[in-house]
Parts: structure tokens; C-alpha cells; sequence
């Protein structure tokens, strides 16, 4: 029986192959997920051998340079209940990281399973997850994945039957493991030949490395952030910029060159490569206002000196206008849409909703006078539209209740500069500090927060003395986009890949 808790920080190699199971007796490793393991009815048979499963610890060594685990498999042949070393079939080691390394380790729990709805006759339940607070010790939160391995029922007396077999495979990345990981595939030997043929496999479960983190950055609240690349993903230059990501994964940068200058979008394909200028405006000198997706379409926002703009563009670079109003000394900082009938923008500190070409702007938030209001952003799975005043972020979920009633989600400690959210609906925001002047001058002690959408869980989770300008998540992908900005520096690109 397996109670311990192993820990590794690279991918769990499992077992390279399990012992024989038969009909009869205790069959550990067997029947996942109700594989059959009886043989046909007939005259009483002989009861199968046992089998078992120890683990030990393994010093640092040739096997596991930083110690770790060894766990053996076999049948016990003799009846005593100990696996013998003359029973042992085939032993794996489960290995610690370094302490340097500084990657989370990835956990795993075996527990026992009573007899129940998951296995009829009992079993075990085996938990994996990343060791996110690094106590070494897999809590509930930390559970990303569970499987049922399930002992053998009692058939009906018959013959012998045929040994059930596993035997355990590598996956290489791809559909069924995004970071590759292990098979394990039961079935019955029908030719009893001692191989479990891919004929004979009646069932097979997947156990999936978690990310492998080389070099992850720790916030101080225990939260993990993992960079993709080993420097900026994408570098540009620019005056001014708006932020986004669509489905396919390709980042858009919306900027303008002042007042009296062109604005237009920059594309940033998957793999690096810029487009500068992807699309520009044909609306006349002005400034960017705003940049948000929504599939692959685009929605922008332009302001002149006399009228404020927004629009969609598709995936063609056609411009589809929406929004075509007098600017009555507003000034645009966000864009955030639903759909072509829903387009906000933030004007001055007031958040206010498109009713239509050539339509007035209705304010559906006026801002408190709690500090600069910068950033806005909609949230599709949450189907709720964020935004921020000073450090404070607040939301409206759609459709829109009569009368708007905004709500506080959480408070970070500077001023919110750059909002985006998660496949899972978490928001994360960016901080830097506003001078008098409201211009953004410098970076926060902790750049980068999260908080969840019932505003709990709230954790910085990167400390850098760069200024985070945007940010964008490309869900496909589970990645995290940030723009950094220094003095003297291009823009910067990096990817982040969120660990918890």
C-alpha cells in the first residue's frame, strides 16, 4: 500500500511497467476506470496471485541525483503478503529537484478507496497537482487531476483465467498530454504470451506532466509565474499603446504619434514576427483611445480634437463604424465591447456605453474621484465588464441592470493601469504610480496582482522594477501577456505562463 506523498520537480516517470494481475485475489493496478479482470464461468479455479506494490526511500544517488522515491511492483507468488525480492518485476524511481531549482514540485497522493460507487471492490484513489505553496504536502486546492485504479470483484467459479497485464508508456506532448506524460494500459493476455498486445488493452489512463518551470518567478504571496522565453518575446517602439489578444493568438498594439499624427495597430504574429502598420486610421489625425478582441475581431477607439470613434475591425482589416459622437472636451482612455450593441469607453473618469452611430454616449459608471481611472476591460466568460478607479477595481456584469449598479471587486496597493482576465475568470491587473499630472511615471513595488472573481485570493504575483503598460490573455494558449516599459527602452513583450 502507497500513503506517502512523492515530490518531483520534473515530470513523474510512473511506472516503466506494472507486474501481471489475475482473476482471483487482490489486483492492485488494475481494473481503471471498470476494466473487466474475470475469467469465463466454469469449474472452481485457483486463486490468483496477489499483487503488490512498496515504496522506499531512495538516498541521492546514480538513480535520483537529489533523492527521491523507488517503488517496486511484482506478484506475490509465495501467499505471504511481502513482496520478496525474488518477486520484484520492475522498479521505478519518483525523483526530487534540486533545492536551486526553484521549480514547484509536482505531487503525488495515493489514497485508499473503500469499496463504493468509484470501485466496487475497493481500490485506490491517486491524486497529482503542482506543490503551489512549497510545504510539500498535496492540499485540496492543489489537486489538478485524480484516477481510480480499482481492485479485482470476485467472479463466478470457473477455470484459471487469463492474467491481466499492465504496462506503462511515455506520451510526447501533444492532443492528450500538452507537456507529454505517461500511459498506463491494462487488459487480459488472451494469447498468453506474457505481452499485453494493443488488441488486448481494455483500457488505458493518462497521466499528464504539469508545466515544467526552468526559471519561475515567486511573489511573495506564493503565487507562480513562468516565463516562456529566456528574454522579451517582441520589442516596438512606439508613443502610446492600447493592448490586446485574439483567438488565434496574435497580439495588437493600437498607438498614435500625438495629436496631429496618424493612429494605427501593429500586429505581433505567434511566433514573433511584427506587422507595423497592420491597419490605420482613416479618420484623421488623433489619438488612440482604446483596443479590445472579441473572437477575431477587433474593436478600436479614436479621438480627435472635435469627435470621438469606435469601430470594429475585422479580420480583413475592414473598419465597421460604431460609435460617431461630438467629443465635448472628453477624453478617451479605454475601449472595452461586448458586441457591436455593447462598446464602452471610458471618457474622463466615467465609464459610458455606446447607443448607436451618430447616438449620444450614456454613462453607465461616473467615476468616485478615487484616483486616476485608466484601465477597462469585458470579461467574456464572466460575461462582466471591469474598470478601475485609482487602485480600486469595479465591475458591472450584462446585461445591465435599470439602473447600472456598479460593484467593488478588490483594492491593490498603487494605481491600476492594465486589466485582463483568465479562462477562469480570475482578474489580474497592472500597477504603476500617476504624479500630479496624471502621467504614469513610475512602476509599483509589486507590478502585476490577481484576484479572483468573487474578490477573494487576492496575490501579486511578479515584483519587477519595470512598469507593466498592458496586458492580454490568449486562453488557448493559458498565457499571459504583458508589455514593459522603461525609460530609454522599447516596449517589451513577455510571455508568462501561470502556474496555479
Amino acid at each position: 500500500m502507497i500513503d506517502d506523498i512523492f515530490r518531483s520537480s520534473y515530470p513523474i516517470p510512473w511506472f516503466e511497467q506494472g507486474g501481471k494481475m489475475t482473476r482471483n485475489g487482490w489486483l492492485g493496478w488494475t481494473c481503471i476506470a471498470f476494466a473487466a479482470c474475470a475469467g469465463e464461468a466454469g469449474d472452481p479455479g485457483a486463486d490468483g496471485a496477489s499483487a503488490l506494490i512498496v515504496d522506499a526511500e531512495e538516498p541521492a544517488g546514480a538513480h535520483c541525483a537529489h533523492g527521491g522515491r523507488r517503488i517496486a511492483t511484482g506478484l506475490d507468488r509465495d501467499g505471504d503478503g511481502v513482496l520478496d525480492a525474488d518477486e520484484i518485476e520492475r522498479t521505478s524511481f519518483v525523483c526530487h529537484g534540486s533545492a536551486g531549482e526553484g521549480a514547484p514540485g509536482t505531487l503525488l497522493a495515493i489514497e485508499n478507496e473503500p469499496p463504493g460507487p468509484n470501485c466496487e471492490a475497493g481500490g485506490y484513489r491517486i491524486l497529482t497537482g503542482t506543490d503551489v505553496n512549497g510545504d510539500g504536502t498535496l492540499q485540496p486546492t492543489e489537486v489538478s487531476a485524480s484516477e481510480y485504479l480499482c481492485n479485482g470483484t470476485d467472479g463466478a467459479d470457473g477455470v484459471d483465467g487469463r492474467d491481466s497485464l499492465i504496462r506503462s508508456e511515455q506520451v510526447e506532448p501533444g492532443e492528450e498530454c500538452e507537456f507529454g506524460g505517461t500511459v498506463i494500459r491494462v487488459g487480459v493476455d488472451r494469447d498468453g504470451d506474457g505481452q499485453l498486445a494493443s488488441n488486448e488493452v481494455t483500457d488505458s489512463v493518462y497521466f499528464c506532466n504539469q508545466y515544467r518551470c526552468d526559471a519561475p518567478r515567486f511573489s511573495r504571496d506564493g503565487a507562480i509565474a513562468c516565463p516562456l522565453d529566456a528574454g522579451p518575446f517582441a520589442e516596438f517602439s512606439t508613443n502610446g499603446i492600447r493592448f490586446t489578444a485574439t483567438a488565434s493568438g496574435d497580439l495588437f498594439a493600437l498607438h498614435s504619434s500625438g495629436g496631429s499624427g496618424e493612429t494605427t495597430m501593429l500586429r505581433i504574429a505567434p511566433d514573433g514576427t511584427i506587422t507595423n502598420p497592420y491597419w490605420t486610421s482613416s479618420l484623421g489625425p488623433g489619438m488612440a483611445g482604446g483596443l479590445s478582441a472579441i473572437g477575431d475581431d477587433l474593436y478600436v477607439a479614436h479621438w480627435t480634437h472635435a469627435d470621438i470613434f469606435a469601430g470594429r475591425v475585422d479580420r480583413f482589416g475592414d473598419y465597421h463604424p460604431l460609435v460617431a459622437t461630438p467629443r465635448a472636451g472628453a477624453t478617451v482612455m479605454g475601449l472595452a465591447a461586448a458586441d457591436d450593441a455593447n462598446v464602452f469607453l471610458l471618457t474622463g473618469s466615467t465609464v459610458v456605453r455606446s447607443t448607436g452611430l451618430n447616438e449620444p454616449l450614456v454613462p453607465v459608471a461616473p467615476g468616485q474621484a478615487n484616483g486616476p481611472v485608466w484601465a477597462l476591460h469585458f470579461d467574456p466568460v464572466e460575461s462582466r465588464l471591469y474598470w478601475n478607479e485609482g487602485g480600486s477595481i469595479y465591475y458591472l456584469d450584462l446585461p445591465l441592470a435599470d439602473p447600472p449598479e456598479p460593484r467593488h471587486l478588490a483594492t491593490i496597493e498603487g494605481d491600476v493601469i492594465a486589466l485582463t482576465t483568465d479562462s477562469r475568470g480570475r482578474v489580474y491587473a497592472a500597477c504603476g504610480v500617476f504624479d500630479v499630472v496624471m502621467t504614469i511615471h513610475q512602476a509599483c513595488e509589486h507590478g502585476l496582482w490577481r484576484v479572483d472573481k468573487d474578490g477573494t485570493g487576492l496575490v501579486s504575483l511578479i515584483d519587477d522594477d519595470r512598469l507593466v503598460m498592458a496586458l492580454a490573455w490568449h486562453g488557448d494558449s493559458k498565457t499571459l501577456h504583458l508589455v514593459f516599459r522603461q525609460l530609454g527602452f522599447p516596449y517589451q513583450v513577455e510571455r508568462l505562463r501561470i502556474l496555479d
